[in-house]
């Protein structure tokens, strides 16, 4: 089913700004946790500057992973022999190992996060 939904987006078409614009819709969504982190960070009361600091790093985070993420797909695009590009395709060929990895490293960083009170 992936190659079939991607298979249309290997050259720049009407297909690639739709499917764009269908990722930007989808994206919208998920501001709905965005927004609700927010809210658990002032409800937590904390200092004035620690709340200020807390939702600057906070938004920093949620809002540059995918511009991150974005950028290094585009990379792969244009240079997929990069280190990048090797490091993509090996991803690609251990999706299993790669979603386990995933689920623990949230779980740690989650785990971190409660330990230290933020």
């Amino acid at each position: 089913m992936v190659g079939r939904l991607l298979g249309g987006l290997q050259r720049p078409s009407p297909m690639t700004f739709w499917t764009g614009f269908g990722l930007g819709v989808v994206q919208s969504a998920t501001s709905v946790p965005f927004f609700a982190g927010l809210i658990v960070l002032a409800a937590l009361h904390p200092a004035p500057a620690m709340l200020g600091a807390g939702v600057v790093l906070y938004a920093s985070i949620a809002l540059s992973l995918p511009i991150i993420a974005a950028l290094l797909v585009g990379w792969v695009r244009i240079a997929p022999n990069s280190p990048i590009g090797r490091m993509f395709t090996k991803a690609s060929h251990n999706t299993e190992l790669l979603s386990k990895a995933a689920g623990y490293s949230v779980g740690v960083l989650l785990i971190v996060l409660g330990a230290l009170g933020v």
